[in-house]
């Protein structure tokens, strides 16, 4: 993997303060942009199956419904949620 001077430096340097390997600093930095990436294409995906179920359904939830409803969380206890309507 060919790393750019100033990157290279940098990652240098984090190595350094926390006394491991460059190696390990690269390897936990892609861990985190690929475990990062993954995450938000499962959010997106989420977004557009809703997206499209609303397109399909017209039922939602306000948002002064779900404000109201979030706002009694851990003060009225055994509500549930709102329901979908259209």
């Amino acid at each position: 993997m060919q790393l750019s001077p100033d990157l290279e430096k940098l990652v240098r340097r984090i190595a350094d303060e926390q006394e491991r390997p460059t190696e390990a600093v690269i390897a936990d930095a892609l861990r985190e942009y690929v475990l990062r990436t993954d995450a938000r294409g499962a959010f997106v995906a989420e977004a557009e199956a809703g997206w499209e179920s609303y397109g399909v359904t017209r039922l939602h939830v306000t948002g002064p419904e779900l404000d109201h409803w979030l706002g009694g969380w851990g003060k009225r206890v055994g509500e549930t949620p709102p329901a979908c309507h259209d």
